[in-house]
C-alpha cells in the first residue's frame, strides 16, 4: 500500500476512536452515563483519571496491534479469515 493511503486509514481509525471517547452518542445514553459517573464519584472514584488511563491503554493496544500486523501481514490475514469463517458459521445457525 501507499503511505498516503495507510496514513488516511490510520487517521480515520484514530478519529473514529476519538469520537467514541468524546461520547458522541444518544442523549439517553449520555444521561445514563452521567448517572453512573455521579455514583462513581460518590464512591470516591476519579472518573476523569479512569477515563484517561483507559484512553492510554486503548492507544497502546492500537499501536501494538498495528505494529504486529505490519510485521506479520500474512499471519494477520490468516487470523482475519479464520475469525470471519467462525463468525459466518455462527451467524448462519
Amino acid at each position: 500500500m501507499e503511505n498516503g493511503h495507510e496514513s488516511s486509514q490510520a487517521t480515520g481509525f484514530k478519529a473514529m476512536s476519538q469520537n467514541a471517547e468524546s461520547g458522541g452518542g444518544d442523549k439517553e445514553k449520555q444521561t445514563g452515563e452521567s448517572g453512573i459517573t455521579a455514583n462513581l464519584k460518590a464512591m470516591g472514584v476519579d472518573t476523569n483519571q479512569m477515563s484517561e488511563a483507559a484512553g492510554e491503554r486503548v492507544g497502546e493496544f492500537q499501536e501494538m496491534l498495528e505494529s504486529e500486523i505490519r510485521a506479520r501481514p500474512m499471519r494477520a490475514l490468516g487470523w482475519a479469515v479464520g475469525i470471519g469463517v467462525v463468525i459466518g458459521f455462527w451467524a448462519a445457525k
